[in-house]
């Protein structure tokens, strides 16, 4: 039987790195939509191997909601989707890896960790060499990939939020707060290259994005505090096995002081951050990190 495909779509301006991790379309696995939403990117990359798209006057997640419901037919056709930013910076080998583990290990919604170089938000989606892959309660809207099956469950979120703040808090209670499917993966890191929350175009917004994430939270009722949890993980040199896992606990935590990025091992926001998504209370399982 021919392994079933994946797909990347990702929005794209005229500043767009795709082309680091586009691939060879002779070899890849992955077939490449770019929602163009810049004037001039369309004919930019008109000669890329990659489907381009007019995604003109919309954000990101409603534009990408627009494009798949446009192209719902030919969904079926891939295993997972990932949908990253135009300014994460991977190669081709790292796009393969990541589909590759998420068949492995049965996830279901995932992403690329972040290589300490990057700008980032939240310190516990830096990478840590101690794991292939820790489980979470919390995917950034900057670069998940998704199951089928989890796509087609998720997809009618898209639409919710115009900025995307709020998305990644709701997605893992619409698949039903697994413990052991979303995942942050430590064995493929990826550069965010841009600041965070850099840019001119929150100020066109209909309402601010934390409006928005206030509002897609209480909807799927989530309430502060927001908190990122990590249930365990599968440890580096155990391959891609879902029964090497250990929990969260005193093992984990000292897997991940033994690997955390040399940058932060004087930061105390960095091991306040993991040590109170370990200690989270039960009832604290659904919800999702502060900001």
């Amino acid at each position: 039987m021919r392994p079933m495909r994946n797909l990347v779509v990702a929005p794209a301006g005229d500043r767009s790195i795709h082309r680091e991790w586009m691939g060879d379309p002779r070899t890849r696995s992955y077939d490449v939509w770019l929602n163009c939403y810049d004037a001039d990117a369309g004919a930019r990359f008109a000669g890329d191997p990659v489907e381009i798209h007019d995604a003109r006057g919309t954000m990101k997640w409603p534009g990408v909601g627009r494009l798949l419901s446009a192209r719902e037919a030919d969904l079926p056709r891939y295993g997972a989707v990932w949908f990253p930013d135009d300014d994460v910076s991977i190669d081709a080998a790292g796009v393969e890896r990541m589909f590759a583990l998420v068949q492995d290990l049965g996830l279901w919604l995932a992403q690329p960790s972040l290589d300490p170089r990057s700008y980032f938000s939240h310190p516990v989606t830096l990478a840590n060499r101690s794991f292939v892959v820790r489980y979470t309660n919390f995917v950034e809207v900057m670069a998940p990939v998704f199951s089928r099956e989890a796509l087609e469950r998720c997809r009618p979120t898209f639409g919710e939020s115009v900025s995307g703040w709020g998305l990644d808090r709701v997605w893992p209670r619409v698949l039903g707060d697994p413990r052991d499917r979303v995942g942050l993966l430590d064995a493929v890191p990826m550069v965010h290259t841009r600041p965070v929350g850099g840019g001119t175009w929150y100020a066109s917004l209909p309402a601010s994005p934390l409006e928005e994430e206030a509002r897609i939270a209480a909807r799927y009722g989530l309430v502060p505090p927001f908190r990122i949890r990590q249930y365990g993980g599968v440890p580096a040199g155990a391959a891609a096995r879902r029964e090497a896992a250990i929990p969260a606990g005193a093992g984990f935590l000292w897997r991940v002081a033994r690997g955390a990025p040399r940058s932060q091992w004087t930061s105390g926001r960095f091991w306040r951050r993991h040590w109170r998504s370990v200690r989270a209370g039960p009832g604290e399982a659904a919800q999702a990190g502060a900001r």
